[in-house]
């Protein structure tokens, strides 16, 4: 079973080996996503690709995808903040009694503390990592289509879903079927 995928998010070298045409109306629709809804997974390489944007529907891209961080990052520092402030709580509890409620505070504020910080940090930073371009299923990813005889660069989902299941069908079951186990199924079901 494929799990994770390293991506090319280079979409101007991408574009330029293939011949390829950037659907960035896809991909601002992806970005400009409802704020009352949680943000769709994306690697941040994909991403960061749009920074360097050369035309205005390129920089639109990064406008929406800047708004996203910030908002992102709004989300980060409340959870910081209260994260902190039962850490605080804790280490008041622990000086006072050392209680078992108290101790498994101070170490889960800890960590979501340190998990806070980190992707706090990834927002921020503008240098690539190897771990920007992972992608893993259900996260959305740059993927060259065939469409009318053009080739168009798209985002889409990373996850392959059995042939006739509903949309829900990967919220209810979480097991994720690789390509080749998709394409093996349709093959068993041809006719012979």
């Amino acid at each position: 079973m494929c799990y994770s995928a390293q991506i090319e998010a280079a979409y101007q070298k991408l574009v330029r080996m293939t011949g390829a045409t950037v659907s960035l109306q896809e991909f601002a629709a992806l970005y400009a996503h409802d704020p009352g809804k949680k943000r769709p997974k994306t690697p941040k390489a994909m991403a960061d690709a749009f920074r360097a944007g050369s035309s205005a529907a390129e920089r639109t891209v990064w406008a929406e995808i800047q708004r996203c961080n910030q908002a992102e990052a709004a989300i980060l520092e409340q959870e910081l903040f209260a994260n902190r402030m039962r850490l605080a709580d804790a280490e008041r509890s622990l000086q006072g009694k050392e209680t078992k409620k108290a101790r498994e505070d101070v170490r889960i504020a800890g960590k979501k503390i340190e998990h806070a910080m980190g992707k706090l940090a990834d927002l921020k930073r503008a240098d690539g990592k190897d771990r920007d371009s992972r992608i893993f299923p259900g996260v959305y990813a740059p993927v060259i289509v065939s469409e009318g005889g053009k080739l168009t660069m798209k985002p889409m989902r990373y996850q392959c879903r059995l042939a006739g299941k509903p949309a829900n069908h990967d919220q209810r079951f979480p097991d994720t079927y690789s390509a080749l186990g998709a394409l093996l199924t349709v093959i068993k079901s041809i006719p012979k």
